[in-house]
């Protein structure tokens, strides 16, 4: 965190103190250029102390070592966004260690102040993204609904690994694209299912209604016999077999 008022009174007036023994011997007489030093000192402590384990990067220490305390305070107030950014970063999404990652070294190795605000925009992007990504798994975590687990059959949810992995590289464009995507995927199983839903309806109502045509087809069917064999006429009855012949008379002998 930055210095406390205590300490940060303490600094100040050491540094008045030094100002006065370098006028006092004569080091040199220019009071205002002292008194930048003076200033560029104070922001260029509060800034180590507010980075922690980050080491201020050449970008201010030569400025500073050059004695241009303008270059110098320009350059401090370049870094100052890049802890900031990189730790909301860690904050949004886990398992990035932003404070650790491409901002952070591009910030470690600025030369110059323009380098310090690219730090500063890297680490912007990988907030953006880290924020996309963390959205997204809040839509992943969320329970699915009817038609959303009807639209999931035979399928997974995608993970957000590829796109935590992305944000931690630096690499905002695949974060957030890839995040969209499993975005994307959740939404579109409403209408997957919705579709799915409507096709089993559909193939229900068909099966149904082919049931219903057999057997009225069988039914007409057995209707059209029976009429038929109403209207068809008897078969005439067979002819009565021939008598037998009579016996012979006694008479005939």
């Amino acid at each position: 965190g930055l210095t406390s008022a205590t300490g940060a009174d303490a600094t100040a007036a050491n540094a008045t103190l030094a100002t006065n023994l370098v006028v006092k011997y004569g080091i040199t007489s220019d009071r205002g250029l002292l008194d930048k030093r003076a200033a560029a000192r104070l922001a260029y402590q509060s800034l180590a102390a507010q980075v922690g384990d980050w080491v201020v990067p050449v970008a201010i220490r030569k400025p500073m070592s050059a004695w241009d305390f303008a270059a110098a305070q320009a350059a401090i107030t370049a870094a100052g966004p890049a802890w900031d950014l990189t730790g909301q970063t860690d904050a949004a999404l886990a398992g990035v260690d932003a404070r650790r990652g491409p901002a952070a070294k591009a910030w470690a190795a600025a030369t110059t102040a323009a380098e310090l605000t690219a730090a500063a925009d890297l680490a912007q992007q990988q907030l953006d993204a880290a924020k996309a990504v963390a959205a997204a798994g809040v839509v992943a975590g969320a329970p699915l609904d009817t038609l959303q687990q009807v639209g999931l059959l035979g399928a997974t949810v995608p993970t957000l690994d590829s796109a935590t992995a992305a944000v931690r590289n630096g690499d905002a464009a695949k974060a957030k694209t890839d995040a969209a995507s499993v975005v994307t995927f959740l939404d579109g199983l409403r209408g997957t299912g919705q579709t799915r839903v409507t096709v089993a309806v559909g193939v229900g109502v068909g099966l149904l209604l082919l049931l219903m045509v057999l057997l009225l087809v069988g039914r007409r069917r057995r209707s059209s016999a029976r009429a038929a064999a109403a209207m068809s006429p008897e078969p005439p009855e067979p002819p009565a077999p021939p008598a037998p012949p009579a016996p012979p008379s006694d008479n005939a002998w």
